[in-house]
């Protein structure tokens, strides 16, 4: 029994650090590539290269919370106030590249944290991997009476 829990957290160990080195991988390429053609739209694909990889690290760290609850009995429900509590200024914070491109009345709240946040790429990473997380663990399963 003890293995079989030590291989599911090495499988764990190893998807993390798969999604680690290639969303590296992704984002070094798409950089050089930006270099090379001087197109600034490119940064739009880091952005969302960044916004894929950290958010699918943060679903592997909730999924045993996901199948936990899978295996329960009952319907299906959403957990909105985490979602909209925590979720959706996650979701605000990791899109700050994608979103400056475009003319939008949230380019104050971007301007501000481009002067809160030293890079903006560890802030998109971290919220990137906190929206995934969150996301997975906003579903639950409850008893139907």
């Amino acid at each position: 029994m003890k293995i079989k829990k030590w291989a599911k957290y090495f499988i764990y160990i190893l998807l993390t650090y798969a999604l680690l080195v290639g969303g590296n991988t992704v984002y070094r390429y798409i950089d050089i590539l930006r270099g090379i053609t001087y197109d600034t739209r490119l940064t739009q694909y880091l952005a969302a290269s960044v916004m894929i990889f950290y958010g699918a690290i943060g679903l592997v760290l909730g999924w045993e919370h996901f199948i936990h609850e899978r295996r329960k009995d009952g319907a299906w429900r959403t957990d909105w106030s985490k979602l909209l509590i925590i979720g959706l200024p996650a979701l605000v914070f990791s899109l700050p590249y994608i979103l400056v491109n475009v003319r939008n009345p949230f380019m104050t709240l971007y301007s501000f944290i481009g002067r809160t946040a030293e890079n903006y790429w560890d802030m998109t990473r971290i919220f990137s991997l906190i929206l995934g997380y969150i996301i997975i663990t906003s579903f639950y399963k409850r008893d139907v009476d």
